[in-house]
């Protein structure tokens, strides 16, 4: 057995609203809970401050926020994409990932450690077309 440890680097500042929304709507979740998500990440702004002088009001439009207990989940429904293509690949390959947070693990189960490179390299170039 052999495992990939990856960090989605960014993963949580990068979530686009519209995306996590369409993700939701294909996962079958309800209106109700994608119009909540939808209202969570709408009208939000960040102010940029140092040594005491604040700047200028600026639109945020992508992230999840941060600190939020729901953030992690709203992080794993963005990344679905990303375990569907390399899962679906379990007949094949026999892929297993685990997640936290923006921290990814791949696992294989191969005898020879040449196989289990192979596998694991499958797994990164499934997990690029997926998110």
């Amino acid at each position: 057995m052999a495992v990939l440890l990856m960090d989605i680097r960014g993963a949580i500042s990068q979530v686009a609203k519209g995306n996590l929304t369409n993700k939701m709507h294909n996962m079958g979740l309800k209106a109700d809970l994608v119009g909540w998500v939808e209202s969570l990440m709408e009208e939000r702004k960040v102010i940029l401050s140092m040594n005491g002088n604040k700047d200028h009001n600026m639109d945020m439009e992508m992230g999840v926020l941060l600190g939020s207990p729901v953030s992690p989940v709203l992080l794993l429904m963005y990344l679905w994409g990303l375990f569907k293509q390399v899962e679906n690949k379990d007949d094949e390959y026999g892929n297993e990932g685990i997640s936290f947070v923006d921290d990814v693990v791949w696992a294989v189960d191969e005898e020879g450690m040449a196989e289990c490179i192979q596998r694991l390299r499958r797994c990164t170039k499934e997990g690029q077309s997926g998110v």
